[in-house]
C-alpha cells in the first residue's frame, strides 16, 4: 500500500486554496471591511501562525497513520481521526486566508478584497493543487470528512457494558466494523497521495540555527521520492531585537491542473508548500527539492515580504536576505514601499558544506519500494543534508506485528546509510525512526504493507 507518512525535522505542508475551508483564526470574508494598513497587519498576524497550525496537522496525521486500530481502544482511535480531520480543515483554511490577504497586500489596485483569492503567494497553484487526476486538497478533505462521518456512525454504534443487549460478541463485531472504517480512511489518504513531513532541529546554516519547519505534500501514486534536496535559508535584517519570524515557500513544476504532485517527486508535475518558523537573530532554513517557487516572509511587527522566482538547487544553500517595513510605518498609501521591500530582496547561492556532523541541517528518509506489498522486503535509505561522511545514525523499527529492530551505522561519502526491513503481513504498519546523533536531526518514516 501507499507510503503514508514521512517525518524530517523542520516542518513543511502542501496547500489548499479554497476559501470555503473552515477553522482559520481570521475571517477572509470580512477583508473588504479592512483598510490597507489593517490588511497588512492581519496578514502578518495570520502568517506567523503557520508553523503552529502546520505542526498540529503534522502531529495529528502522524498519530492517525501510526495507530493500529485493532489493538487500540475505539475511543483513542476516534480521537486521532477527529484531530486529523479538524487540523486538516484548519490548515487549509489558514492558507486560503493568507492567499486572500496576500493578494490584497501586494496587488491592492487589482484585488477585489471580498472575492476569491487570485495568485499572489501561490501564483501557479491557485485552484490547482491536485491529487492524481487533479482533484484539489479541499476535495480530498471533503472526501475524507465524508468517510469520517461514516466512521462516526460506526463508533456510536459500538455498545457499552450498560447498553441494552450488550454482549462481548456484539461489542467485538461492532468494533471490528469501526476498525475497518478507520483503516479504510487512512488508506484513502495514502492512495490520494496525501503525505506530511515534520522536520525539527538541526545544525547551523549560514551562521545560525535552523528553524522548525512543517511540510505537507500531495504525491501522485507511484511517485519516486528524492533524498537530496537543497537548503533555503531566510535572513531578516533591519529589525530591532529578536522577533518571531516565519516563511512559506510554494513550488509548482507546472501550471497544469493535472497530476500535481509533491515536492520530493523526481518525475512528473507537482505542487507543494513548505513553512518554517524561527527568530530574526538566526536564519530560518528548510530543505527543498530543486525548483523555482515563491517565498513569503512574515516578521513580528513588520509587513510581509514576497520574493518570486526563488530557485533552489539540490545540494546548494540558497540564502534570501530581506529588510521588511515596520508595521508602525505602514499607511493606506504604503503599498509601493511594501512592494519595494520585496523587490529589494537579495539572493545568494552556494554549494552546501558541513565541516562536522554538528552542521547537519536535516535528514531525509525514503523507502523502496514506495508501495510495499505483503511480505515484500523494504530498503530504507537516509541522507543527511549537507552530505558528510562518518556521522552516526541511529535507527529503530517497530511494527504493529510486534517486529522490532535497531542499528547505528555511519554515513558514507554521500551522507547516506541504508538498511533492509523484512516484509510484513497485509495491513501491518511499520514506524521507522532515524536520528543523526550529533545534530539531533531526526526523521520518521511510516508505511503499510
Amino acid at each position: 500500500m501507499k507510503t503514508l507518512f514521512k517525518t524530517l525535522l523542520p516542518l513543511i505542508l502542501v496547500l489548499c486554496l479554497s476559501t470555503s475551508c473552515g477553522g482559520s483564526s481570521s475571517d477572509s470574508d470580512d477583508i473588504s471591511n479592512l483598510t490597507y494598513s489593517e490588511t497588512v497587519s492581519a496578514l502578518t498576524t495570520e502568517g506567523l501562525t503557520t508553523y503552529t497550525k502546520g505542526k498540529s496537522l503534522g502531529d495529528s496525521h502522524s498519530a492517525m497513520v501510526g495507530n493500529a486500530p485493532t489493538s487500540e481502544d475505539a475511543e483513542d482511535s476516534q480521537v486521532k481521526l477527529t484531530s486529523f480531520i479538524d487540523d486538516f480543515e484548519t490548515y487549509t483554511n489558514h492558507l486560503a486566508t493568507i492567499e486572500t490577504y496576500s493578494d490584497a497586500t501586494f496587488n491592492p489596485t487589482s484585488s477585489s478584497l471580498n472575492n476569491s483569492p487570485s495568485s499572489s503567494l501561490f501564483k501557479y497553484s491557485v485552484g490547482s493543487i491536485g491529487i492524481d487526476a487533479g482533484s484539489s486538497l479541499q476535495e480530498v478533505h471533503e472526501t475524507l470528512s465524508t468517510k469520517k462521518a461514516e466512521c462516526d456512525e460506526l463508533y456510536d454504534a459500538i455498545p457499552g457494558p450498560t447498553d441494552s443487549g450488550y454482549s462481548v460478541a456484539n461489542f467485538d463485531a461492532a468494533k471490528a466494523l469501526y476498525d475497518t472504517c478507520y483503516s479504510e480512511l487512512v488508506s484513502m489518504a495514502g492512495e490520494a497521495g496525501l503525505e506530511l513531513v515534520v522536520v525539527q532541529g538541526g545544525g547551523s546554516v549560514t551562521g545560525g540555527a535552523t528553524a522548525g519547519a512543517v511540510f505537507l505534500y500531495v504525491a501522485g501514486a507511484g511517485a519516486t521520492l528524492v533524498s537530496a534536496p537543497g537548503i533555503l535559508a531566510v535572513v531578516v535584517g533591519g529589525v530591532i531585537g529578536s522577533k518571531v519570524a516565519s516563511a512559506i515557500y510554494s513550488f509548482c513544476t507546472s501550471s497544469s491542473d493535472a497530476e500535481l504532485r509533491t515536492k520530493f517527486v523526481s518525475t512528473g508535475n507537482y505542487c507543494a508548500a513548505a513553512s518554517a518558523q524561527g527568530t530574526t537573530d538566526s536564519p530560518m532554513a528548510m530543505n527543498i527539492t530543486g525548483g523555482t517557487g515563491t517565498l513569503e516572509i512574515f516578521v513580528e511587527g513588520y509587513a510581509p515580504i514576497v520574493v518570486e522566482n526563488v530557485t533552489i538547487t539540490s545540494g546548494h544553500t540558497t540564502t534570501i536576505n530581506v529588510t521588511p517595513v515596520a508595521l508602525d510605518d505602514v499607511t493606506d498609501e504604503s503599498s509601493d514601499d511594501i512592494n519595494n521591500a520585496s523587490d529589494n530582496a537579495t539572493t545568494t547561492d552556494e554549494e552546501s558544506e558541513a565541516e562536522s556532523c554538528d552542521d547537519i541541517v536535516s535528514i531525509a528518509a525514503t523507502n523502496s519500494p514506495s508501495d510495499p506489498g505483503p511480505y515484500e522486503n523494504v530498503s530504507v535509505t537516509a541522507t543527511v543534508v549537507p552530505a558528510i561522511s562518518g556521522c552516526s545514525i541511529t535507527y529503530s523499527i517497530v511494527g504493529t506485528d510486534d517486529y522490532a529492530a535497531s542499528g547505528t551505522p555511519t554515513t558514507d561519502s554521500s551522507g547516506q546509510i541504508s538498511f533492509t526491513i523484512p516484509g510484513g503481513a497485509s495491513d501491518v504498519f511499520d514506524v521507522v525512526e532515524v536520528t543523526e546523533s550529533s545534530s539531533g536531526v531526526s526523521t520518521t518514516l511510516t508505511y503499510i504493507f
